[in-house]
């Protein structure tokens, strides 16, 4: 399940000052959900976010047993 709140004021997001290979699938989500709310007229960073998911970071957003993903 992907987490829709927002860090508190004066707080960043988990994914925050990660480079795109440090991105779990959660965070991918996370940051995905904020540029979909915050900056819908941003198309290259959503874009690089879901280029960078690969099969690990698809599992971590499965929300069931890891070996029904496969």
């Amino acid at each position: 399940m992907i987490a829709t709140t927002e860090a508190g004021p004066g707080q960043r997001p988990t994914w925050a000052g990660k480079t795109l290979a440090e991105l779990t699938g959660q965070e991918i989500g996370e940051a995905l959900v904020y540029l979909a709310g915050h900056h819908p007229e941003d198309e290259a960073l959503p874009r690089a976010l879901v280029a960078s998911l690969d099969a690990a970071a698809l599992q971590s957003l499965y929300d069931g047993p890891p070996d029904l993903a496969q």
